[in-house]
């Protein structure tokens, strides 16, 4: 993993980034690693619906990390020594329902990650509340005007 050309940037991947296909779309090579696990996180099942994706992959069904509450659980795979434009570029193969995290690995080193995006809310509904925290403001607030 001391390759020079591909120093720089450790990824942490549980999941299609491990497979040879997948490496040699999307960083042209193919990636050698070590064993590693990422700690309090669990996998779950999601459904993928790019078609790309799916035909790089061979499957529509893969695999998410999401936050666990429970300390002791972990995800095992594998960590690669990559560029950062190889990193750009699992940015644009990972689908929307992945954000990718900085995280601290059970071997102590760092890595980017692929995990479970946070919902994102919408502006609409984040504008009505607003209005709405506005209007109950106003409404709690003492008529202070002298008549």
């Amino acid at each position: 993993m001391n390759n020079q050309k591909h120093s720089g940037v450790l990824l942490f991947s549980y999941g299609t980034l491990q497979q040879k296909k997948v490496q040699m779309a999307n960083f042209g090579r193919l990636l050698s690693g070590r064993p590693d696990a990422l700690p309090g996180y669990i996998l779950l099942p999601i459904t993928i619906h790019d078609p790309s994706v799916i035909e790089l992959s061979g499957k529509s069904q893969h695999l998410i990390a999401k936050r666990s509450e429970r300390t002791a659980d972990e995800v095992a795979g594998m960590v690669f020594e990559i560029s950062a434009e190889e990193l750009a570029a699992a940015d644009r193969y990972e689908v929307a329902e992945y954000t990718r995290v900085e995280v601290t690995l059970k071997s102590g080193v760092t890595a980017w990650v692929y995990v479970g995006a946070l919902p994102r809310r919408s502006k609409r509904l984040s504008d009505k509340r607003s209005r709405s925290v506005q209007a109950q403001d106003s409404e709690a607030r003492p008529n202070t005007a002298k008549d």
